[in-house]
């Protein structure tokens, strides 16, 4: 029995593995990386950036606080319409007392009429700008000024129409009054002796 010779096998070469580049991945991929891999290790970087969340809002919210009560504080009232009926006494004496020239006949007595109703009008406005009607105070204030203006007004019309009588009565007078008569003049002249013609 003949064996043929087989010579040395050959077994191929095994081709090596290619050799993989290293390219250093982004930093976000490799915290991402780390993240998944490791899900714990964030947690301490999440609680401090909570705490400091925390701690940057309440200094926010305080001074939201602040400002919502300083708007609270500023808060102007809403006005009311004043209630101006209450000097209508007084100006319809003044008004009357126009009608008859008592700003000129009596300047001073009317005048001080309207300075009062003048403080009168004044604090019925102020209190309606406070979006409040006056007080029992108050009230009793306006009442008195408005009857001492009234007092005032009447006052002026009485001596307008005091000075209207005497002018009348003055105008009167004059007219009744006979006008002047120039006499005539009566003085004495010197007698003159005259001589007949048998006169030593």
């Amino acid at each position: 029995m003949t064996v043929d010779r087989v010579g040395p096998v050959r077994l191929p070469r095994p081709v090596p593995p290619r050799l993989r580049m290293s390219v250093p991945a982004p930093r976000s991929i490799m915290s991402w990386r780390t993240r998944m891999n490791n899900p714990l290790a964030g947690a301490g970087r999440r609680r401090s950036v909570a705490t400091m969340t925390r701690r940057a809002g309440l200094p926010a919210l305080l001074m939201l606080a602040c400002v919502v009560a300083g708007c609270a504080g500023n808060s102007r009232p809403r006005p009311v319409a004043p209630d101006l009926t209450v000097l209508e006494p007084a100006e319809q004496a003044i008004a009357q007392a126009r009608t008859i020239r008592a700003d000129e006949l009596a300047p001073e007595a009317l005048r001080e009429a309207q300075r009062r109703v003048s403080l009168a009008r004044t604090i019925v406005l102020q209190s309606a700008l406070q979006g409040t009607q006056p007080d029992e105070a108050q009230r009793v204030r306006i009442e008195q000024l408005v009857e001492e203006a009234r007092v005032d007004a009447m006052l002026a019309s009485a001596v307008t129409q005091r000075e209207a009588v005497v002018n009348a009565l003055g105008e009167y007078e004059k007219a009744l009054a006979p006008p002047p008569t120039d006499s005539p003049d009566t003085g004495s002249q010197p007698a003159s002796n005259q001589s007949g013609p048998g006169s030593n």
